[in-house]
């Protein structure tokens, strides 16, 4: 993932109290989105991220994991707007806090895909490429008399792919969501994939004390 399988890649031990996870990407594509859905919250709901048009996450906003103690999913504003233009941006955001990164993209890809990725890998850090909004992609694919939705699946795939490689990530993790149909494309699998890789970072960065107690809170919670 970011160019490295499960296996290959490694950690290394930061003795930290919480795993910091980072949805970024550009303006735009439905980041606060993602991680309300990765919350088991809709944008309505109660501590849900702000959505909206214009730009609303203006600063690095953090939200709870809703499963995993010591687990933060961070909201970063997107790449490319005013505030955060490409030179300051990994610096205004603190990209070397963060210990996941999640990528999210849509309609296109762009510069700005491959600069956080080549950043990531550099870090030598995990991430996911998300393709959001996948609804809206189908519905204006469907305008076409010859729309065949699985070629149409296959082709922003292929070219994801495509794109990924070219910037040097060999083995990327690629996966098309749309937060309004969850029960499409590849939202679960992503997050079967993220409980996964949290599961294992928690092991690798968290102090052994703090893994052991966020345990023994979660067992205390079990009926």
């Amino acid at each position: 993932m970011g160019g490295n399988s499960s296996t290959e890649q490694s950690w290394d031990i930061f003795e930290k109290n919480t795993v910091d996870i980072a949805v970024t990407g550009v303006w735009g594509a439905g980041k606060s989105s993602l991680v309300n859905a990765l919350r088991g919250l809709s944008d309505f709901d109660e501590g849900a991220a702000r959505t909206g048009v214009p730009q609303t996450t203006m600063e690095p906003m953090c939200y709870p994991h809703p499963i995993f103690p010591n687990v933060r999913i961070w909201d970063i504003p997107g790449i490319g707007a005013p505030r955060f233009e490409e030179k300051e941006y990994l610096e205004k955001v603190n990209y070397s806090q963060y210990d996941l990164f999640i990528i999210v993209a849509c309609h296109c890809f762009t510069i700005y895909d491959t600069q956080l990725s080549r950043k990531i890998q550099k870090m030598k850090k995990r991430f996911y490429y998300v393709w959001s909004k996948m609804d809206v992609n189908i519905k204006i694919e469907k305008r076409k008399p010859d729309f065949n939705e699985k070629e149409t699946l296959q082709k922003i795939r292929t070219d994801c792919l495509h794109n990924l490689r070219r910037a040097g990530i060999s083995s990327p993790d690629i996966f098309l969501v749309s937060v309004w149909d969850q029960d499409k494309y590849d939202f679960l699998l992503l997050l079967r994939t993220l409980e996964n890789d949290i599961d294992e970072l928690r092991k690798c960065i968290l102090r052994p004390e703090v893994v052991q107690g966020s345990e023994k809170r979660s067992h205390d919670r079990e009926p």
